[in-house]
């Protein structure tokens, strides 16, 4: 064990530090100080490995109690200290128990569950020098593990050892000689089953070590097998990842997220991405991700000088969610991901803007001690079913107390009873079992129970019955063809097969199969609700059976590519959850990108979202407006029938609901103006067009301009190159006549006017005594504006009038002819 500093030490070297309101940075004299600091000396810990294999315990695994410093903040840490209380133990670190209590008192929060702990500290960030709980590989032998803490605060160093001789535990220091590790508890998360999650902060801050050398310390230490180290933030100046992703348990990523191109988005993104393409989790599956906002600071983010809000620094105290809250317009948006994610939990907020500025939150000002007997469950939760068939259930149990019994309790109908079956013991600690066939269409809710012979009971979830894993027994299997194009093809899987490889599936492919998240992929495995792009020989069906899919479709803020399952559905009948998030049409791509009406099972379909969520078949909110909006068309055709629609609007829509999807792998034909939009209003674009064999042919269902020249509706303009210049000719919304140019003239000179609708049309030139001396117009015209040019070479010098005449309408203007 650490011996405990002496008064002399205590007061010539730590007194500085004593309750002051200590960022989770560095302050400027702490920067000077570090770069001479010497960490604690005088440690008489366990500075060598554990003699057994160690484990490190999950956040969300069954705890004693937690621990918080009794510091600054304290509105803060009494409504922690108020729900925590509930679930366990909370162990008070603090100079004045007594001044503790008062306050306590004082907002009636019970004093049963907690306990005291006079010790010297520097700040209230125990997360970040605070013990981490370590178990055998029996579930025995409780002890703690303390590193080297990354601040020049030698009594926060100390408190490990505080709370290992308060509890009785060995404390197992990672600080001196060849195990020294400098390293914070914000920037580490794992899942309990040997696989841990940090930046690359902690690289940087042990310069001496090797990345192995590092990786060698948390396997000896903690038993981290896997270690995923991911790019430091720009805008996150203390680096810890717990400012941005946490663990719900051991499959599940909850990730922060900022609009697109904000602040850390873009590293955050392609953090997630390396680990979803290089890791899986400790069932060999992909993680399940949940994003959830990261909100701005009365409108600011990070790079713009706002605070680095985030609801991802939350603590997971036994059956109590603790998340940090800042303005109700945002919070109960995460509040309700949380309540989502985690079924069962009692998900409660404490608003945090009070100590958000100096960089942490709930999170970071508390530490989790597990219990000393615990059960620890392990258990892959089904997340699919097959038809006919019982479903197995397996469970790995790690407890020092021999277990006495593993049940398995299963209902199609939660409110009421649940079912139970007793897993057998087939060794090691893994318990098998079976849940019984279920009808088809049925949502099976279960959750395990565990006890051992000392009378203890566990369930996964934590939380059940309120919380409980949930599968569906898939409906009867159907046929589904799929009708292929040769070359490339944006499809879908509308089936549930055995086997959702995509060699399998599309086994006629050329080449791999693409999928898209924030970027292209290639698609191993392919699954429903997404699409795919495909590249065949030759036209074709693909023929694919399998049990029908009936779920909501996930998706990201940004491009998605999804697919409707066993039925067709007109895009009006497509709910989302948040309502109206959809803002682009449904593209799908047939030799060029089209707009749908209708979701074809078999298809794929671009759609673009401003946020995270669902689209539904069944939602009450519409995902779009079902407005009728004034849209005309272009179809731009290539010489090989490639062909592509571009779009004329009217009044009520706006271009960028038009935006072109992203252009598909390889050499796919791709039709958008400049500006990345499929639609024209006003103004004048250029097209882009790639892939194309020429010469290409735009045929208009407009009146526009291409190139100069006006082409009317239902003409065509054919080109040999893919320079091709665009603009509306836009209809008038009233009538007008316009002063002729030139004026005076002689003899010839333009009259322009404007007619809003189609009809007769009539322009006549009048003299002064008001006799019709020409008529220059009288026919039926289309709206729009015209022109027209006349010769006045027999008319006599002298001031004219000219008219225009259509419906009801009259207007005349004067003209001067100069001879």
């Amino acid at each position: 064990m650490r011996v405990i500093f002496t008064l002399f030490f205590l007061f010539s070297v730590a007194l500085p530090f004593i309750a002051q309101d200590l960022p989770k940075g560095f302050t400027e004299a702490e920067k000077k100080i570090y770069k001479t600091y010497n960490h604690p000396n005088n440690i008489e810990g366990i500075t060598v490995p554990p003699s057994f294999e160690p484990r490190t315990m999950a956040e969300w695994e069954e705890l004693q109690g937690i621990m918080i410093a009794w510091t600054s903040y304290t509105t803060i840490l009494r409504q922690i200290v108020d729900y925590a209380q509930e679930e366990g133990i909370v162990y008070i670190v603090c100079s004045d128990s007594n001044s503790v209590k008062s306050t306590l008192n004082s907002y009636s929060i019970p004093l049963t569950n907690i306990q005291f702990l006079h010790a010297g500290f520097n700040s209230i960030w125990c997360r970040d020098y605070g013990p981490w709980t370590i178990y055998d590989e029996n579930g025995d032998n409780l002890s703690i593990v303390d590193w080297v803490y990354n601040r020049p605060r030698p009594q926060d160093d100390l408190v490990p050892e505080s709370i290992g001789n308060m509890l009785g535990l060995d404390v197992y220091s990672t600080t001196s000689g060849e195990y020294e590790l400098v390293n914070t508890g914000g920037n580490f998360l794992t899942d309990g089953k040997g696989n841990g999650f940090a930046s690359r902060l902690i690289y940087s801050e042990n310069p001496s070590l090797s990345t192995s050398q590092v990786d060698n310390i948390l396997s000896e230490f903690m038993g981290i097998e896997s270690f995923r180290t991911m790019q430091t933030l720009p805008y996150d100046n203390i680096h810890h990842i717990d400012m941005h992703m946490k663990l719900l348990d051991e499959e599940t990523l909850l990730v922060g997220q900022y609009p697109e191109g904000v602040a850390d988005g873009p590293q955050i993104e392609a953090n997630l991405q390396y680990i979803l393409d290089n890791y899986q989790t400790c069932y060999g599956r992909p993680y399940k991700v949940v994003r959830i906002p990261m909100p701005p600071d009365n409108g600011y983010y990070p790079n713009t000088s706002g605070d680095y809000r985030t609801y991802t620094n939350s603590l997971i105290v036994n059956k109590t969610v603790i998340v940090p809250t800042y303005e109700y317009q945002y919070d109960t948006t995460a509040l309700r991901i949380y309540r989502d994610a985690m079924p069962g939990y009692n998900v409660v907020g404490i608003d945090c803007n009070q100590i958000i500025g100096s960089l942490g939150a709930v999170h970071c000002i508390t530490k989790e001690i597990g219990v000393s007997d615990p059960i620890t469950i392990f258990h892959a939760p089904v997340r699919e079913a097959y038809y006919p068939g019982n479903y197995p259930i397996e469970v790995e149990i790690i407890s020092p107390v021999t277990i006495s019994g593993v049940s398995v309790y299963w209902s199609v109908d939660p409110d009421n009873e649940y079912n139970e079956v007793q897993l057998n013991n087939v060794g090691d600690g893994f318990y098998s079992g079976e849940i019984p066939q279920q009808e088809r269409g049925d949502v099976v809710h279960y959750y395990i129970s565990a006890s051992n012979s000392n009378g203890k009971t566990i369930t996964k979830p934590i939380t059940a019955p309120d919380g409980y894993y949930k599968f569906v027994v898939p409906e009867e299997s159907f046929l589904v063809d799929i009708s292929v194009n040769s070359g490339w093809n944006l499809l879908s899987v509308p089936v549930k097969t055995n086997d959702m490889a995509a060699g399998t599936i599309f086994e006629n492919v050329e080449g791999v199969v693409y999928g898209f998240g924030s970027s292209y992929f290639i698609a191993d495995q392919l699954e429903n609700g997404a699409g795919y792009w495909a590249k065949f020989a030759t036209a074709g069906e693909v023929e694919l059976r399998g049990t029908s899919v009936m779920d909501n479709i996930t998706v990201s803020s940004g491009w998605n590519i999804v697919a409707p399952y066993k039925d067709k559905i007109g895009v009006d009948d497509v709910a989302s959850v948040p309502a109206n998030i959809v803002n682009s049409p449904f593209y799908y791509f047939d030799n060029g990108y089209h707009v749908a009406d209708t979701l074809i099972p078999g298809m794929g379909y671009w759609v673009k979202t401003s946020s995270d969520g669902e689209l539904s078949y069944y939602a009450d909110n519409l995902a779009k407006a079902n407005e009728a909006f004034e849209v005309s068309t272009i179809r731009v055709q290539d010489a090989a029938g490639n062909s592509s629609e571009l779009f004329v609007l009217g009044e009520g829509i706006s271009e960028s609901y038009y935006t072109c999807p992203p252009c598909g792998p390889g050499n796919s034909f791709f039709v958008s103006f400049d500006d990345n939009t499929l639609a024209i209003k006003s103004g004048l674009k250029t097209l882009d067009i790639k892939n194309a064999e020429y010469p290409v042919t735009l045929y208009t269902n407009a009146d526009v301009t291409i190139n100069g020249t006006t082409y009317k509706k239902g003409s065509k303009f054919v080109s040999n190159t893919g320079s091709i210049n665009i603009e509306v000719v836009e209809t008038p919304t009233e009538f007008s006549l316009e002063q002729n140019y030139p004026n005076p003239f002689n003899p010839s000179t333009t009259i322009s006017f404007a007619i809003p609708e189609s009809g007769n049309v009539k322009v006549n030139i009048y003299d002064m005594l008001g006799r019709k001396v020409k008529s220059l117009v009288n026919e039926n015209m289309d709206a729009g504006y015209h022109k027209v040019t006349i010769n006045a070479s027999e008319l006599a010098s002298g001031v004219y009038l000219y008219t225009l005449e259509a419906g009801n309408i009259s207007l005349t203007r004067k003209m001067m002819l100069l001879k």
